[in-house]
């Protein structure tokens, strides 16, 4: 259900044309959800260029250093939490 939710809000966002400059992303603890809200922003390209997107997750929970035009900028963790701030090029 919360995958679906993920897919509905950029689907929406993507039809207007909104773009952001910096988006924060905070998906439920340990779900595995952050690489696909990774995903899904770089497929309905919502992020501006050069725009920042911040994701804070679980630390064993791997994203990948490059999803279309997004970039890993930085990653700090912090205990059992991430955040991983990506760039878009």
């Amino acid at each position: 259900m919360a995958n679906k939710k993920i897919k509905i809000i950029p689907s929406i966002l993507s039809k207007n044309k909104a773009e952001f400059d910096i988006i924060f992303a905070d998906p439920p603890y340990n779900s595995n959800l952050a690489k696909n809200i990774l995903i899904i922003i770089n497929q309905y390209d919502i992020l501006e260029h050069f725009g920042v997107l911040v994701i804070e997750h679980y630390k064993k929970e791997e994203l990948p250093e490059i999803e279309g035009n997004i970039t890993t900028c930085k990653q700090k963790t912090y205990g059992h939490t991430s955040v991983s701030i990506f760039l878009r090029k």
